[in-house]
């Protein structure tokens, strides 16, 4: 199904887009560094991949919401990363007393949760590509 264009897909669009950024700055950092670089790589490394995966999760309870469907998103919706991933994102983004919290970590070391995360963060991609498209070609001049 794709909507027409609406004010709440724009704004999943733009929750995407923001986890897609953060993405975007994850994939780019450099394999290799010196040992002086080591510090600053890491905060910079671990803020960018949390900040991602935390607004995916958010992508994705904003597409449950608002009750949109794609058989394949929602077939990869229908994981038990999903409530993993949500786990995630509260021990990121409300306050632990804890330096290292379980639910991120064992949201990291799930078989196949990278993989699963590029894949649902691809196919959200896909999704808004496709309902721009046909928001497109239905106002065009």
């Amino acid at each position: 199904m794709l909507p027409g264009m609406s004010t709440d897909v724009a704004v999943l669009h733009r929750h995407w887009m923001w986890a897609n950024r953060f993405r975007v700055r994850f994939d780019g950092h450099p394999r290799e560094r010196s040992a002086d670089q080591e510090v600053t790589f890491f905060e910079d490394w671990i803020i960018d991949l949390m900040s991602w995966y935390g607004h995916l999760h958010v992508t994705i309870e904003g597409w449950k919401e608002l009750g949109l469907v794609d058989s394949t998103i929602d077939a990869l919706l229908s994981s038990p990363n999903v409530d993993s991933l949500r786990r995630l994102r509260n021990a990121v983004w409300h306050f632990q007393r804890d330096w290292v919290d379980s639910r991120i970590l064992g949201f990291m070391v799930q078989p196949g949760v990278v993989d699963w995360v590029r894949e649902v963060n691809r196919q959200f991609g896909r999704f808004f590509q496709e309902w721009h498209d046909a928001w497109e070609k239905t106002h065009q001049p």
